[in-house]
């Protein structure tokens, strides 16, 4: 004889879900939905920035380090859009070298979309200037000192 335990529900009692169940297991779902959705698709990679950022550190230093070693002026021209190239002069010509790219994010030098970096032959420059990478709200600031030196 089989005795009924009172806490294990009876095999015929239960056969389903109730429509109360599901609603509530919809309900905790779009509520879960509405705050992972918006932080996973606003978010970005807080390294791209930084990368970015590091390329155009890189030619930076580099169009010093070349001013200094050949002797001819090199600059740094940061264009609408985000493109940017380095160019050297070449017996008064200024010649685009192969340091080119254009930018994934936002690029600015001292607040503008556009702007010039020249080094001289002793790897100074005509002016300190500030650049700034953002890319979905990760920013990263390049500062290129009066003395020629690129810090981060």
């Amino acid at each position: 004889m089989d005795i009924p335990l009172p806490w294990i529900p009876a095999a015929s009692s239960r056969r389903g879900v109730t429509l109360i169940e599901i609603l509530l297991v919809m309900t905790l779902v779009g509520i879960l939905a509405a705050i992972a959705i918006p932080r996973v698709a606003g978010s970005s990679d807080p390294y791209e920035a930084a990368d970015e950022a590091r390329r155009i550190h890189a030619a930076i230093a580099d169009a010093r380090a070349r001013a200094v070693a050949t002797q001819r002026q090199q600059r740094f021209i940061l264009g609408s859009g985000g493109q940017w190239r380095v160019e050297e002069d070449v017996s008064g010509t200024w010649t685009v070298r192969g340091d080119s790219a254009t930018a994934r994010g936002s690029v600015s030098m001292n607040g503008a979309s556009t702007g010039t970096i020249t080094f001289y032959t002793r790897g100074r420059v005509d002016a300190a200037k500030t650049i700034r990478v953002s890319i979905d709200g990760h920013e990263k600031v390049i500062r290129v000192l009066a003395s020629g030196l690129v810090r981060w």
